[in-house]
């Protein structure tokens, strides 16, 4: 399933604006940093 949502992204990225990809993968990015800030189960674990 998130290998369909990857690429249907993916395809529509390639056939979409060239302002509004960039802005898309700018979000993607922002996104993806936000995520990785999160602490995981091991840290809370770790830190308690």
């Amino acid at each position: 399933m998130r290998n369909i949502i990857i690429g249907a992204l993916i395809l529509f990225l390639l056939y979409s604006n060239s302002t509004f990809r960039s802005y898309t993968i700018r979000g993607l990015q922002v996104i993806s940093d936000f995520i990785k800030e999160l602490p995981t189960e091991e840290n809370i674990d770790t830190e308690s």
